[in-house]
Formats: structure tokens, C-alpha cells, sequence
């Protein structure tokens, strides 16, 4: 088995029977008749599927009946799925749970599992019932015991329905079991919303049920017989049609369509239907007639749905090369980028004649899209325009593909570094480097890719032009290309800067993340740019000039030195093999992959290779002394630094920019400090979808300063922003930035064709063809623990990495299982108790599987824990890229590699790699990792945007089909509905995305930080009188500059606010000068100083004395803006 994806199918396959049934026997095949091992009992066997008998007997009276998504629903109202409840049969007072039984479903040991559907013509539809019962053979050992049952909607049955409403029928082909099969059926006029579409619809539950009572014994037997044998096992229902064109319709939703986004999603997935909802079950469908409707539906225990991979346009005849667009003649590389519109545009005719097709709401909708397609397709022709009348912005386009084609080898090289060994003589010796002839697969452009560069090429060229002020978002799915996208505009803009101004200086683009795992990783892919640019430069001095184009990392001082004095203090640390909290982060070369930083060694000591640290400077130059960059690498993370000389390309996360408002220097960076530069032309923001919520006032808030300093020249920067998940992003970008917003690519009629984006049809009867991310839910409701729910499935999952009988190479992606939590707190209650459970689980799969310890030499079929790793806030900054690198360790590709896995000798060349990595929401956007293709989702993620980002790290590889397991929590309502509507959510998941909320103008928000802002701008405005001394009162005109910015921005986001923040604002400079500070004060400082207070403190530093006015708590980071607190005891 040396192919992936059938790798893939195993573990599939092995899962559902481990932890559904029936087993497998020891040649891996489902054993339909199985015997269980002695000492096996069948409901600790498996987790899911099962109908236990009734503990306790329904009470009568009861006055709820069941709504659609387990939750309750008092009679005479309307369902939660739109379906009118009656009270039912001739005795409203008669226990209504058995008239409804899905409500059992919903037991913490369920007796019932069931599914409901729209039908149009009940008559005739085909109800089969399936499942096993395990029975003591003669060697009482309990054997597995198949049965099929099936009952039709005859008229009989249809007429007793429309008289009652319920047939409840005894199943009868189940024999010498103590369960008590019987089969629901229930029938009722739905709701309004299926009404109006169709008159004749009905609601149709079906519902299997076991009406076995089970009487607990008093003494407590783990082995109690009694129960298992009135047990009903893998059960299942299907609903097939007796009509060929299906007589099942779409299933109604909750959706109000109201506003022009909602109407917009409904066009997009108006082909992607839901036909029906689960009980204590997933529910599953075939595909369906001409959209409208399907003749089979039918449960799911373990449900399974894999998303149709969305794949990049690839234009025939027309090859996008980065390399002959930089050597090409002018008119035949922009005939390349006239042919990729035109290609566009012949699409836009397409979906114009298919947009006359439709009626209604969809019509006008479709036109909105294609205007928008029109409005793209416009600006990418005005970008080639501009480049064939502008020989400067033509020679800046050549030049970014240039570097474009060399990032993209050069990245790749660092993907493998080479590593330094010690030698006996005491010195090192590294590989050589060895220029490859080819890079396959690289130095391409994709079309969404280059037709994103083109579309904004004038908005960056032109500082008048009208696309300055729009804010372009690119949304495409997540490892799709949205990075080399920005990065080539990154190039455009710094080569267009040089090539106009050789003297040019400063920061020419700030690219902003979140996170600081995003930030490190995308500074290492943007150091090879950097590097390639810089290369360029080199050989090009005429036409470039003199200054060199750099990067630098600005990020929080937990990550690397502020100082160049702190660079050395860390440097010596390191060099003395001693434990730091900071790193450099740089630990291979961008441009030859050559290891930096420390080297192991024989000695107590480290050596430390491309570091140079100085008391007054500290750099980086590549070790390996063939690399061009062996004397000095355009790299810089130290702040002094960053500030003394700004970089070219800026890369920080969010957080850092609330140190504005405490150090002066930082306004170097925008050019707006008291050495003036020209201000940034380019803002990038990555992950866009991430500034939500309080975070996302925060820096709306902080964006008016920061607009400003960007504006300081006289024109606001050009801004681009990127995400795989987005709602409302208009509204999003207008509280965030003051502007209009644009995303691309804009979507056609169908999600599954943009032009540049298209979703390709999988076959699912071969291993063979384009995959995509497979999800299955797990819903244990028989294990009583989502602990050992877990600890079942990662025993699974293990043991199949051995038993699917694949290829090192092939199994790689599935080695390693990648568990995400939702909270730090149930990561913490995993790793308390996982050992334990994966010991109990581990040893019990192997036992049934009958795998023991081999002969010598011969192989070992067992799988072992060597190595768990946890990833998630907690974990140092410096140790990050650490646990990074042991997530790369492979299975593959070393000499012994395959021994070891055959064989799990400790003669693999240690490091282990990691069997298990326990992650928090750290991972969900940055981690990037081709290797992995396994996870595990521990309960349904708070958000859908967080469930798309956190499961789209592993799968990145399209020869390594990603594999997602979801364990939902049985006692959680929302997990219980993500589950019953698993396929109905996973067909349409980008629809679901909830939208963000961003109040950067709120009370809250001006509370924490309105008087931070204030600080920023009198700084910027007063450089000329003041900058390192805090003025005692701020001069009344620049109060009024002050005032006129922000109240500007107030006015266009929020103008209810207008009042109370002028109000505010006056309040603000009145207790300046109240204050009367000639200090602005310290982010490090807790305490206001006896001889110069402070005019500001840090939000969480202790209150100051009595009788002093309190300076203004302003925050030092855009998340951590709350007081800790400390309780004491009052004394009586």
C-alpha cells in the first residue's frame, strides 16, 4: 500500500469497525458473524450505534415532545424545524414520549435513534431496519448475530397515519434476544416553510426503538450479561423511494433570507440542499434528481463527508511562468496578462447567458455577482494598461517576478536545511550545498494569483487613483496561494519605489498578523523575498540604487531582544548552552537552507553559527561561507534596530502596535519620527477573519493613529488584507480601516466555480483522482466520558498506522495524530489522564486484534506512545520553533526509517517522531506542516471559521489527503445538533461562517484606549516640539488636529458616538493638564516615580497612593487590558 489516500480509506475503515462494529478479524477483514474475547463484553466493546434497554420507565403525563434538534418543545407551538406540534392520538393525556420517541435518543444511554425527512408521496417508501444483537454461543463467548428487517409504507400503514399520526410496529425477524425491537413511524403536517413550497409535503419520522426494560442490579458486575443481551447493536435505518424520480424533498431550513449577503449565500448553495435531520444519529442521502429531490435517505452512526477540493484555475495554453514574464520582451509578457483577462472575461460571458436562466430573488442577486466579476475584471485591464504605459511600473512588474521565481526555490531549500556535525578535530562540517537543476511544481503563477497583482497594480502605482481607498480583500481557501499573492504586490511596491527613488529609505510595506506562531513562520517565507530582492538590487545598483532592502521581525519582547545590549545578554546565554526566554527566530539561512543559531555539541558550551552580536549591533550573516549572503543577511529582529535603520519590509503582529503610544522611536517606522522617510505605500493584514471581537475594537481603535502616521506624506497607504473564512466582510473592513472593501476573486453564480477557483469532483469508488479533507463525526454515547471517547479513537488510530500494512512513505501523513481543544482546560484534562486511558485502550485493541509481542527479527504489528507534544499558549516563545521542528520529524526518507517502522527498534536516528501533539486554537491559522494529515477535534469548535482554519492544517498536501475525526460531546446540545446535521453542515461550510463584531468607537473600547490614541497623534503632531519630554499641557491648536482626525473617523463608522467622544477627548486633555507630567512613562514601569511621575501607567500596574490623581491606565498590548486582581481577608 504505497498510495496515501488508500492509506487514508484503511484508517477509515478500521476506525468503524473498532468503534461501531462489526470487528475485525486478524486478517484485517469485518467479521459480519464475530466472536468477542473472553473477558469481552459488547457495550464496553464499541462507542457508538448502540439502543440500550430503558433504566427507568417514562412517566405518564409528561407534556414536551421532542424538538428537531433534541432540545424540547411544548405542545401547540412551532418546532424549531418549522413542523406544527399537535397534541397527539384520541387521549391528548397519554404518555406522549412513546408517541415521539426520538426524545430517547437524547438519553444519556439511548434506547432510540431515528431520522425525519419531507415527503411529498409517503405511499410506498421502503423503511429497512438493521443492526446485530450479541448472543452467548456454547463456549459463552458473546457472537455477533446480524438481522434485516424491512417494513413498506403500504396503504394500510398510510391510512392509520392520517388517522393517528403513529404507527408503531414490533419488529419480528430479531430473535432469541431479551431486546425488544419495534419500529416508530410518525407522521404530521410540517411547518409553514415546507408548506409553501409544496402543499402536499408531511413530516415523516422514522424511528427504530428498543423497548427493552433493563432493572439494575444492586450489586454493581461490569460484566452484567443481562444487559448486553437486551442490547441492540450497528443499528441503522434506511428510507428508500418506490418512485424513480424520489419522493424525499428538501428538508427546510431556519434561514430568514433578508439581507443581500444572505441572499448572496443562497444563490451560491442553492444546489446544495438539505433532505434530512438526524436523532441521536447523523442522517445521510444519495445524490439528488435535478436538484430537487432524493429517493434514498438513511442514518448514520459514524457520519462521513469529504469536501469537494477546491483547486486553482489552470488556463490551457497559457502558462503563467514567473521566470519568462521577468525575461520575456514587454508586448509578449503583457500578452500573457491580456489573454488572463480575456480568458476572465470570456467566463463572465458565460455565467451572463446562465444568469438570464434564473427567476426571482436569484436573478437579482446573479446580476449584483457578475458586476462585481465585471468591476474585478475592469481593474485588471486598467493594471495592464498601467504597465504598458508606464516603462517604470512595467520594469518593477519584471523585476517582482523575478523575485517571485527566486523566493520560491530558495524558500523551498529551507524546508530541508542543511545541519552542521561536529568532527573530531573539534571543528563542524556541513553538506554541501548543491544547486538543484530543476524545482518542479515551482516558479508558477496561479491565475487568482497574478490576476490579484494586476487588479491593484494602479492602486499602487497611482497615488490618486481611486483603488487607493479601496481595502482588497483576498479570500481563497487555506493553502491556496493567498501568501505568494501579497508577496508579489510586496515586491511590485519596493522595486516600484526604488526604481522612482534610488535614494529611497524607510518602510515600504507593514504586513500585520495575529498570532505569533502566523508571525514567525510567514517572517521566515518573507525572508527569502527579502533575501531575493535584495540579490536583485545588488546586481542592479544603476536602476535600484545604493540602499539595501531589508526585513525586520517586530514582535513582544517575550519573543526577541528590544535592545541591542539584551541581543548580546542572550547571545551569551546561548553560547554558554544555558536555557533563554528569547530567541532570534532566523535558525536556517533564507537563501541556501544552511542551519544558524546554535549548533549541538560535544562540550557544555554551544556554538553558535550566523549570529553576531555587539554590544551596539547585532546581525546575521549565513555561516556557510559559499552562500551569497556569507558576510551579511538583510535580516533584522532586534527593535533598536528596527528603529535606528527601518526595514523595507516590516512584518509584526497586531499587539506590538500599542507600543505607539510608550515609545517615540516606533514612529521612525512609519517615517513620521524625527528622522523623516517617506510614509509606508502598502499595509498587508493576513488572517483578517481573526480581528473580531474585543480585539477587533481594539485595533479598529488604534487604526485612526495609525492611518495617520501611514498618511503622513500626504496619501494613505494602499491596504490589502487576506483570509480562508469570511462574513460580513465589508462591514468588517469598514469598521477597521474607514474604507470600502473588495473581495476577491468575486463569486460567480455556483460556490463551486469562480473562474479562478473551482471545486473538482471526487469518485469515491477509487483511491485514485483528486481528494479532498475528509471529516467524521464520532458520537460516543456509550462510553459515559469524552475522555475515553478520546483515548478509544487515538488507540485506533495508532494501531492502524501498524495494521494497514502501508508504506512508510504512505503512512507518514496518518503517523502523527493532531489532537485541538477548544480550551486550555480541556487540553489540560487530556493530558492529566490520556497516558492512563491510551495504556487501557492500547493494550484492549491489541488484544482484540491478537497481536503479542513477536519472535526476534520478526515484525511487530504493535504500536507504542513514544513521544506526546503540546502545543498552546503556554508554551515559551523561545521554545516554539523547537516544537515546530519536531512536528516535521518523519516517519520517512531516513536510512532506517522503515526498520523502524516494521519494527519499532530503537534504531530509528532519534529525535522520535511525535506520535501524539495536543493543541490549543494556537494552531489554527500559521501551523504549516506538509507532512501532517491527521487530527482529531475534540467537541465542535465554538466558531465555524475556527473549525475551517483549525482542520485545514493537515491536508495540506495534495498527494496527502487531510483525515478529521470530530468527537462530539454527547452532553452538550450544540455538539448533539452539529452532529444530527453533519452532512448538511459539512456539504455547505464556508455558508456557516458566523459573521465578526467590531465596535472600535464603543464606551468599553474609548474607555480602555481612547486616551491612547490621543497620545500617538499629539506625538505626531508635536515631533517638531516634542517627542522625548510629555508637555505639561498639549498647545490648543494641535488638541484641535488631534480632534479633527479622530472625530473625522467617528463620524464616517460611528456617528452616534460623536458627541461622547468629542466629550471624552476634552476630558482627556484637561486631565493632562491637571496632571501636569513631563515623563510619558515606561511600559516596563509599575509604580509612578516619587521625582518625575509618569503621565501614563501600564493597565495592569498597581493603584497609586492616595491623594494622587490617578495617570492614564493605558494598555500595553491590544488583548491584555484588564487589572489583576488580588483577593485578601476582611477582618470583623
Amino acid at each position: 500500500m504505497n498510495n496515501s489516500a488508500a492509506v487514508r480509506t484503511f484508517y477509515e475503515g478500521f476506525i468503524k469497525s473498532y468503534m461501531f462494529g462489526p470487528g475485525r478479524t486478524q486478517d484485517g477483514l469485518p467479521s459480519e458473524n464475530e466472536i468477542l474475547p473472553k473477558g469481552s463484553v459488547p457495550h464496553r466493546q464499541y462507542a457508538c450505534g448502540i439502543l440500550f434497554p430503558k433504566e427507568v420507565e417514562h412517566q405518564e403525563g409528561e407534556t414536551e415532545v421532542a424538538g428537531s434538534e433534541g432540545g424540547t418543545q411544548l405542545a401547540g407551538q412551532e418546532g424549531a424545524d418549522g413542523t406544527e406540534v399537535k397534541k397527539f392520538g384520541k387521549d391528548s393525556q397519554q404518555d406522549l414520549s412513546e408517541e415521539f420517541p426520538a426524545n430517547r435518543a437524547n438519553e444519556h444511554f439511548p434506547s432510540a435513534v431515528g431520522l425525519s425527512c419531507i415527503t411529498d408521496k409517503a405511499l410506498g417508501i421502503k423503511i429497512t431496519v438493521s443492526g446485530a444483537t450479541y448472543q452467548r454461543n456454547s463456549d459463552k463467548l458473546f457472537q455477533r448475530i446480524p438481522f434485516e428487517e424491512t417494513v413498506i409504507i403500504n396503504e394500510e400503514t398510510l391510512e392509520a397515519l392520517y388517522v393517528k399520526t403513529v404507527v408503531l410496529i414490533k419488529l419480528e425477524n430479531i430473535k432469541n434476544t431479551k431486546a425488544i425491537p419495534c419500529l416508530h413511524i410518525f407522521l404530521r403536517t410540517p411547518g409553514k416553510r415546507a408548506t409553501d413550497e409544496n402543499l402536499d409535503s408531511k413530516l415523516l419520522t422514522v424511528t427504530f426503538l428498543n423497548n427493552a426494560i433493563y432493572h439494575k442490579k444492586k450489586v454493581k458486575d461490569a460484566t452484567d450479561a443481562s444487559k448486553d443481551d437486551s442490547c441492540i447493536f450497528q443499528s441503522a435505518i434506511r428510507l428508500s423511494s418506490s418512485d424513480i424520480e424520489g419522493q424525499f424533498v428538501k428538508y427546510p431550513d431556519n434561514i430568514e433570507i433578508q439581507d443581500d449577503e444572505l441572499k448572496s449565500l443562497e444563490l451560491l448553495y442553492r444546489n446544495l440542499k438539505s433532505y434530512s435531520v438526524g436523532h441521536g444519529c447523523a442522517a445521510n442521502w444519495n445524490k439528488p434528481i435535478n436538484n430537487t429531490r432524493v429517493s434514498e435517505i438513511w442514518t448514520e452512526s459514524m457520519p462521513r463527508h469529504e469536501l469537494n477540493p477546491s483547486v486553482p484555475k489552470e488556463i490551457k495554453g497559457l502558462p503563467l511562468s514567473m521566470d519568462t514574464l521577468s525575461q520575456n520582451s514587454k508586448d509578449n509578457s503583457l500578452n500573457i496578462c491580456d489573454k488572463l483577462c480575456q480568458a476572465y472575461q470570456e467566463w463572465v460571458n458565460e455565467r451572463d447567458v446562465e444568469a438570464n436562466t434564473l427567476t426571482g430573488t436569484y436573478s437579482e442577486t446573479a446580476y449584483k455577482h457578475l458586476q462585481k466579476c465585471k468591476d474585478a475584471l475592469a481593474r485588471m485591464k486598467k493594471g495592464v494598461e498601467t504597465l504598458r504605459s508606464s516603462a517604470e511600473c512595467f520594469l518593477a512588474f519584471r523585476r517582482m517576478n523575478e523575485a517571485m521565481a527566486l523566493q520560491q526555490k530558495r524558500y523551498s531549500l529551507t524546508l530541508t536545511p542543511r545541519e552542521w556535525t561536529p568532527q573530531s578535530d573539534g571543528n563542524y562540517k556541513i553538506p554541501p550545498f548543491i544547486e538543484p537543476s530543476s524545482f518542479p511544481g515551482l516558479g508558477n503563477w496561479r491565475p487568482f494569483q497574478l490576476a490579484f497583482i494586476l487588479m491593484n497594480i494602479d492602486g499602487i502605482s497611482d497615488d490618486n487613483s481611486p483603488d487607493r481607498e479601496v481595502v482588497d480583500l483576498i479570500w481563497f481557501p487555506t493553502g491556496g496561494g493567498k501568501t505568494e499573492a501579497y508577496l508579489g504586490l510586496t515586491a511590485y511596491t519596493i522595486f516600484l519605489s526604488k526604481i522612482r527613488d534610488k535614494s529611497h529609505s524607510g518602510t515600504t510595506v507593514m504586513m500585520r498578523y495575529t498570532l505569533r506562531l502566523l508571525t514567525t513562520q510567514q517572517f521566515q517565507r518573507a525572508a527569502s523575498l527579502i533575501c531575493a530582492c535584495e540579490k536583485i538590487r545588488e546586481d542592479n545598483k544603476g536602476e535600484l540604487g545604493n540602499e539595501e532592502i531589508t526585513i525586520g521581525l517586530w514582535v513582544g519582547g517575550s519573543v526577541t531582544p528590544n535592545t541591542f545590549a539584551s541581543a548580546k545578554t542572550v547571545y551569551n546565554l546561548i553560547s554558554k548552552g544555558e536555557e533563554v526566554t528569547q530567541t532570534f527566530v532566523v535558525q536556517t539561512c533564507p537563501w541556501c537552507g544552511c542551519q544558524m543559531g546554535r549548533v549541538s555539541s560535544p562540550g557544555k558550551n554551544s556554538v553558535i553559527k550566523g549570529y553576531v552580536a555587539k554590544t551596539t549591533s547585532f546581525s546575521f550573516k549565513c555561516p556557510d561561507t559559499n552562500c551569497h549572503f556569507s558576510e551579511w543577511l538583510p535580516l533584522h529582529v532586534v527593535d533598536e534596530a528596527l528603529y535606528k535603520d527601518p526595514p523595507t519590509l516590516l512584518i509584526g503582529t497586531v499587539d506590538k502596535f500599542a507600543s505607539l503610544a510608550w515609545n517615540f522611536e516606533t514612529l521612525e517606522l512609519f517615517g513620521a519620527g524625527e528622522n523623516k522617510r517617506p510614509a509606508p505605500k502598502l499595509v498587508i493584514q493576513d488572517e483578517m477573519h481573526l480581528i473580531s471581537g474585543p480585539l477587533g475594537s481594539m485595533v479598529g481603535l488604534y487604526e485612526t493613529a495609525i492611518d495617520s502616521l501611514c498618511s503622513h506624506s500626504g496619501n494613505r497607504p494602499k491596504i490589502i488584507a487576506s483570509t480562508a473564512t469570511v462574513s460580513r466582510a465589508i462591514t468588517q473592513i469598514k469598521s477597521l480601516y474607514d474604507r470600502d472593501g473588495f473581495i476577491f476573486p468575486p463569486q460567480g453564480l455556483s460556490i463551486s466555480d469562480s473562474f479562478f477557483a473551482r471545486e473538482e469532483t471526487i469518485d469515491t469508488t477509487s483511491d485514485e483522482g483528486p481528494r479532498g479533507r475528509a471529516y467524521i463525526g464520532i458520537f460516543g454515547s456509550a462510553m459515559g466520558s469524552q475522555i475515553r471517547t478520546q483515548a478509544m479513537l487515538s488507540a485506533g488510530l495508532l494501531q492502524a498506522a501498524k495494521s494497514c500494512g502501508g508504506s512508510a512513505e504512505a503512512v507518514d501523513p496518518y503517523y502523527t495524530v493532531l489532537h485541538y481543544y477548544n480550551s486550555l482546560r480541556e487540553l489540560g484534562q487530556a493530558s492529566a489522564t490520556i497516558d492512563a486511558e491510551l495504556k487501557e485502550y492500547g493494550d484492549d485493541i491489541r488484544g482484540r486484534l491478537g497481536l503479542v509481542k513477536p519472535e526476534p527479527d520478526k515484525p511487530d504489528g504493535r504500536r507504542y506512545v513514544n513521544t506526546v507534544i503540546e502545543l498552546a499558549s503556554f508554551i515559551p516563545s523561545h521554545q516554539i520553533n523547537d516544537v515546530l521542528q519536531e512536528l516535521f520529524l518523519s516517519i520517512a526518507g531516513k536510512e532506517g526509517s522503515q526498520k523502524f517502522f516494521d519494527k519499532n527498534t530503537p534504531q530509528w536516528p532519534r529525535p522520535w517522531p511525535i506520535d501524539i501533539c495536543l493543541a490549543t486554537s494556537m494552531i489554527q491559522v500559521g501551523l504549516d506542516v506538509p507532512r501532517l494529515g491527521l487530527m482529531v477535534v475534540v467537541g465542535q469548535p465554538k466558531g465555524t471559521a475556527e473549525y475551517i482554519q483549525t482542520s485545514s492544517r493537515v491536508g495540506r498536501s495534495k498527494d496527502k489527503p487531510g483525515l478529521i475525526f470530530t468527537t462530539f460531546n454527547p452532553g452538550k446540545p450544540r455538539d448533539r445538533s452539529h452532529y444530527e446535521h453533519f452532512k448538511s453542515y459539512h456539504q455547505s461550510l464556508y455558508r456557516w461562517v458566523e459573521p465578526t463584531s467590531i465596535t472600535p468607537f464603543s464606551l468599553p473600547t474609548k474607555e480602555r484606549a481612547l486616551h491612547a490614541i490621543a497620545v500617538i497623534l499629539t506625538r505626531q503632531f508635536g515631533i517638531n516640539s516634542f517627542t522625548k519630554n510629555c508637555p505639561k499641557e498639549v498647545p490648543a491648536e494641535i488638541q484641535d488636529k488631534v480632534k479633527e482626525v479622530i472625530l473625522k473617523r467617528v463620524r464616517s463608522i460611528d456617528p452616534s458616538e460623536l458627541d461622547n467622544t468629542e466629550t471624552m477627548l476634552t476630558a482627556i486633555y484637561d486631565k493632562w493638564a491637571d496632571l501636569s507630567r513631563t515623563e510619558w512613562g515606561k511600559m516596563s514601569e509599575s509604580n509612578v516615580s516619587t521625582s518625575n511621575p509618569q503621565l501614563m501607567l501600564p493597565s495592569g500596574a498597581p493603584q497609586v497612593p492616595k491623594g494622587q490623581i490617578e495617570p492614564f491606565r493605558t494598555p500595553t498590548s491590544m488583548r491584555n487590558v484588564d487589572a489583576t486582581c488580588e483577593p485578601y481577608i476582611i477582618q470583623h
